[in-house]
């Protein structure tokens, strides 16, 4: 996708050329004439070019799309190849450079669910580690969505996502050894977080 980002420089007196925004792509326009009567500024036009630099690489799906279309809220990957958790983590991070997916809040899950097919199995990065549950990089949880009778501590210190009733889904304790699909979330590609091609 290519994104077009357009400056215009308007005459003291002089007016705007309505050409030149349909040229730019959706909010990427800049003009010194804006109509709030603030002044145009260079940390206007580096906020664009940042923006436009920020995306998901090939076959990844965006969150969170803000409105520069840029995926603010991450990427992710489904894997439809059912594995164990920790093989399934460990492909996540060497061939992808990313973790297992995180359920943050009740958006994320609704997306998180859209991904694969009713019913579908699929492991998050949530792990019982003793004492408590935490998410990749030690996070504890804040946002829960348990399903019933859940966590089940003696099935498993793992957690698989699923929809178990109409529209309903929920975390689901299990055996780290049990095969389940996946789905890798990582940071978007930008200036800080260089992505190589496919």
């Amino acid at each position: 996708m290519s994104i077009y980002v357009v400056a215009e420089y308007v005459q003291e007196h002089g007016l705007t050329v309505p050409l030149l925004r349909s040229l730019a792509s959706s909010n990427y326009n800049l003009t010194n004439k804006k109509d709030d009567g603030t002044e145009l500024r260079a940390d206007d036009l580096r906020q664009l070019l940042c923006e436009a630099n920020c995306f998901c690489r090939t076959n990844w799906m965006p969150y969170k799309v803000d409105k520069w279309n840029a995926p603010q809220g991450g990427c992710y990957f489904p894997v439809g190849i059912s594995a164990i958790q920790m093989l399934a983590d460990r492909t996540c991070f060497r061939d992808k450079n990313s973790s297992l997916a995180i359920d943050e809040d009740s958006s994320k899950d609704f997306f998180l669910m859209s991904v694969f097919t009713s019913k579908t199995k699929f492991w998050l990065g949530l792990q019982n580690n003793g004492n408590q549950w935490t998410w990749p990089g030690g996070y504890s949880v804040g946002f829960t969505n348990w399903g019933p009778g859940q966590p089940n501590y003696s099935a498993g210190n793992c957690v698989y996502m699923q929809q178990y009733s109409g529209f309903k889904s929920g975390w689901f304790s299990d055996d780290c050894g049990n095969d389940h699909n996946y789905i890798c979330q990582s940071k978007p590609c930008d200036s800080t977080n260089y992505c190589s091609a496919g």
